[in-house]
């Protein structure tokens, strides 16, 4: 019955992996990156949630204010970039 309820869970959440994937490659804006987050170590997962919390911080800040809110920059070199095709 375990086995039956976790490979249910596997399944799913392989589909769910697709789905989220599918769409974060149909942004035009998203980073391709993000594709195969769950091949990354836990530093590289670190430093793409740090991004995030800035960006967060920086919408979170400009809410307050007109204008539009910039994505954080990348890092150079990281090769970190949107390469849809």
């Amino acid at each position: 019955m375990v086995f039956l309820v976790q490979a249910t869970q596997n399944r799913d959440s392989a589909a769910i992996h697709l789905k989220l994937d599918e769409i974060v490659r149909s942004l035009d804006r998203a980073s391709n990156e993000l594709l195969d987050m769950e091949e990354l170590t836990p530093e590289d997962l670190n430093e793409i949630r740090q991004d995030y919390e800035k960006l967060a911080r920086k919408a979170k800040s400009a809410a307050h204010a007109p204008g539009r809110v910039e994505a954080v920059p990348k890092k150079p070199g990281k090769g970190r970039k949107n390469d849809h095709g």
